[in-house]
């Protein structure tokens, strides 16, 4: 039994040190999807990784954010009928 209590405490030691992102959704007063992104908690503060994306409040995308590890890479825009306007690439940051 004692073995088994100190894995668990290890697994769930290995697992908050990861930084396991979760999904985060908010919506628009109307119902619609307004932002939808990953993100983990670092040192008390939210660090968005991986795809953020928001909507017009008609439900059209607005927006794509590429981030790693709380640092955008590319953000696409889209006008309120969804349509792609275009891509800003951000200058490569030292990721070490």
């Amino acid at each position: 039994m004692l073995v088994r209590w100190i894995l668990g405490l290890a697994v769930t030691g290995l697992l908050t040190a990861c930084n396991i992102p979760s999904q985060v959704k908010t919506y628009h007063g109307n119902g619609y999807l307004k932002e939808r992104y990953w993100a983990y908690q670092h040192e008390g503060r939210e660090v968005l990784t991986g795809l953020y994306t928001s909507w017009h409040p008609n439900g059209e995308k607005q927006v794509e954010i590429y981030y790693v590890d709380g640092v955008e890479s590319s953000r696409s825009y889209y006008d309120e009928k969804g349509l792609f306007i275009g891509t800003i690439e951000v200058a490569k940051a030292d990721w070490q």
